[in-house]
């Protein structure tokens, strides 16, 4: 199913409960789910190869529900649930009904996490930053590029901890139709779960209402 699901998470639960009385499961297209290098960093997040995440900084533009909700998505999923939140400051650049919003929020394994708004009547942007006790990873490039600093000695001053030279990778964004459909095929084989189920989709969704409303 392509994302939005519905207009609202009220649409989306009885959306759920339908397909769940008849028994058919949901995939939701939140693309950057299904790029096989995010879900790597997922991982690396998970098993903590960086350390634990300080902090993290998503910046976008065009709704927070055309745009943001797929920052919001793949937040929930490196970051695990949302605790709290305050939206503060809104942008109507896309629609009176979706405007960018900047907002806090504290997620699980993320206690600070800044959203923040463009315009994209200036230009249109797409990147996730995250700084983690041994690293400081950042998606940029609309998603397709991945760049990976290590903490390391200063040369000049030793006593000083820095981040070393970015290593930058392509990510699999322009691929993620495949992973998706690979996931499909792995799940009704048995062999995974769904990368991005309706729940998922829900709870962007509705986060989406709340700082929307506030």
């Amino acid at each position: 199913v392509e994302k939005p699901v519905a207009e609202t998470s009220a649409q989306i639960k009885k959306i759920k409960n339908k397909f769940s009385k008849l028994n058919i499961p949901l995939s939701v297209n939140y693309s950057r789910r299904f790029d096989a290098v995010a879900r790597q960093v997922w991982s690396d997040i998970k098993n903590k190869k960086y350390g634990n995440v300080i902090s993290a900084v998503g910046l976008y533009n065009k709704g927070l529900i055309h745009a943001g909700s797929h920052l919001l998505d793949l937040a929930g999923l490196f970051f695990g649930r949302v605790s709290s939140g305050k939206t503060l400051h809104k942008i109507y650049d896309h629609s009176k009904s979706d405007p960018s919003v900047s907002a806090w929020l504290k997620f699980t394994h993320c206690p600070n996490f800044f959203l923040i708004a463009g315009d994209s009547r200036a230009y249109e942007i797409f990147e996730m930053e995250i700084l983690l006790e041994k690293a400081r990873l950042k998606f940029f490039n609309a998603g397709q590029e991945l760049s990976v600093e290590l903490r390391v000695k200063d040369k000049l001053c030793p006593e000083f901890t820095v981040l070393g030279k970015p290593v930058i990778k392509k990510t699999e964004l322009a691929r993620c139709a495949y992973g998706l459909i690979q996931n499909a095929v792995d799940f009704l084989d048995k062999k995974a779960e769904l990368y991005c189920a309706l729940d998922d989709a829900l709870k962007a969704q509705a986060i989406c209402e709340k700082l929307i409303l506030n």
